[in-house]
């Protein structure tokens, strides 16, 4: 992040963020007849692209007059609260532990990655994705040590996909093989299975990129001045937004405690951009709704309330900070509270996996870029 005064002593010119119709043959190495347009969709503002005005539309979160929050579960980690007519809008940038990345084992989600993780009697299940990436059970295997308890008929996993990763520490938290800010085995990792684990370094990112989307969420209750116990409905977009279980990110804290149902939409900037070729009308929606975000976005690089609440969320991840004094801090500083769990949200699945359509010519998954 840089502000206009630093920009300019650069000699750099943002580009305009506006939508713009296009011919094909403007584009270099695009294969399409020379007078076929390229739909190119606004963005807000250099941390919040189209795929945010995307999650908005698709979700269908502005059509329904209730107190909800959107959130693209991946890297930037857009978020967009919807209370009384009004969308207040920020980029977490999380981080990249959310998509597999930064993690020792990860690995973005593709074929026979980790993607969850289910208790089963005192061991837990491991949940792969399969080729056509749609969740498969996996071994069963022993968190607290290296190997296998139970074969399964699914090709042993080669990673861990941030759903997995998000799985991986709820369920040791909840088996107490984490207590913050540390992991509790004999030889400080998580085990899943022969190969694959997760250690103390991997915890921190983890912490870090899952603290990061509860801050963003508090910043936009402080900035439309309501609670998180306001929010009634909880929309999910993205990768993760889809295989993530639901239940396991609230516990975590990427959901507001309060909301009554989750959606799990997909991928949305997909489906958006499926919509603008069939309908290219849906263009003006977006440009519309850009410039109305504009009046309320939040940057929370230099928000001093995210400022304030990323540090208490570093202090609980890698700290060890109980959440009382978490709460008794927010007092300290003028925020909302931040109360626990009451109910169980009714979770709907939109979607069976983040690409619902793979048309005709179905799935190719490129595992190394540079080779191809």
């Amino acid at each position: 992040f840089a502000g206009e005064r630093k920009l300019a002593a650069l000699g750099v010119e943002p580009p305009a963020r506006n939508a713009a119709i296009i011919q094909a043959d403007a584009v270099n190495g695009l294969d399409l007849p020379r007078h076929c347009e390229v739909l190119i969709p606004p963005a807000v503002c250099h941390e919040v692209g189209a795929d945010a005005l995307a999650m908005m539309i698709i979700s269908g979160m502005l059509e329904r007059k209730e107190t909800s929050i959107v959130t693209d579960f991946g890297t930037n980690a857009e978020v967009a609260l919807f209370h009384q007519g009004t969308v207040f809008s920020g980029s977490t940038a999380a981080g990249p532990a959310l998509e597999g990345q930064q993690i020792s084992c990860g690995r973005l989600a593709g074929p026979w990655v980790i993607a969850d993780l289910e208790p089963e009697g005192h061991w837990h299940r491991l949940i792969l994705l399969d080729a056509e990436l749609l969740p498969v059970q996996g071994e069963l295997i022993d968190l607290g040590r290296k190997g296998v308890i139970e074969a399964a008929a699914t090709p042993p996993p080669i990673g861990i996909t941030g759903t997995g990763t998000l799985a991986i520490v709820d369920q040791a938290l909840q088996a107490g093989l984490i207590v913050l800010p540390l992991i509790t085995t004999e030889d400080g990792r998580l085990h899943l299975g022969e190969k694959l684990f997760f250690n103390q370094e991997d915890l921190a990112e983890a912490g870090k990129a899952i603290g990061a989307v509860r801050a963003g969420h508090l910043t936009l209750c402080h900035e439309a001045g309501i609670s998180p116990e306001d929010i009634r409905t909880c929309y999910m977009s993205g990768a993760s937004g889809t295989y993530v279980d639901a239940i396991k990110a609230q516990r975590l804290g990427m959901i507001p405690p309060g909301v009554r149902a989750v959606y799990q939409v997909g991928n949305t900037s997909l489906a958006m951009a499926r919509r603008l070729v069939t309908e290219p009308g849906s263009l003006d929606a977006m440009v519309e709704l850009a410039a109305s975000l504009r009046t309320r976005h939040c940057m929370f690089a230099v928000s001093k309330v995210f400022q304030k609440l990323f540090l208490l969320e570093l202090s609980y991840w890698t700290e060890g900070m109980p959440m009382s004094h978490y709460r008794r801090f927010l007092k300290k500083f003028g925020l909302t509270d931040l109360p626990p769990i009451q109910k169980i949200p009714e979770i709907i699945h939109l979607v069976s996996r983040d690409i619902e359509d793979l048309g005709k010519m179905g799935l190719t998954t490129i595992t190394d870029i540079r080779r191809r």
